[in-house]
């Protein structure tokens, strides 16, 4: 489930995922535990201020995790995501006018029935 929470400046992403199956019956097989890559939330946002030059992003001034998405005007806070990186999105490739990020849990995801797991960004103005 992805719930989306908007307020006057700031934007809210929350994924829950889960194990929808039934616990386990007496006398039956045991239900199976879902097992899941790395869960997280991918996204990106447009910029202006993005130097191309030659059709090529500049990469010397990258930013780092402490001021991704900061050429936004955007500040990205996790909770659940241990592991957040900036990333250029696939569609666009180096010629991306944007910031992307990726937020992700810090290992695999195994749930048994009924176990639920959730994470959420927020991106707030600075």
């Amino acid at each position: 489930r992805l719930m989306v929470s908007l307020f006057p400046e700031r934007v809210t992403v929350e994924l829950e995922v889960a194990n929808m199956t039934d616990e386990g019956v007496p006398g039956h097989a045991a239900p199976p535990q879902l097992q899941l890559s790395r869960c997280g939330i991918r996204g990106h946002c447009l910029t202006t201020s993005r130097e191309i030059a030659d059709g090529q992003m500049d990469v010397s001034k990258a930013p780092g995790k402490q001021d991704m998405l900061q050429s936004t005007g955007l500040k990205l806070l996790t909770t659940g995501f241990t592991s957040t990186d900036d990333v250029i999105p696939e569609e666009e490739g180096q010629h991306a006018p944007c910031e992307g990020f990726e937020a992700l849990a810090p290992t695999p995801i195994i749930l048994g029935p009924g176990e639920t797991v959730t994470g959420s960004i927020s991106l707030e103005t600075t």
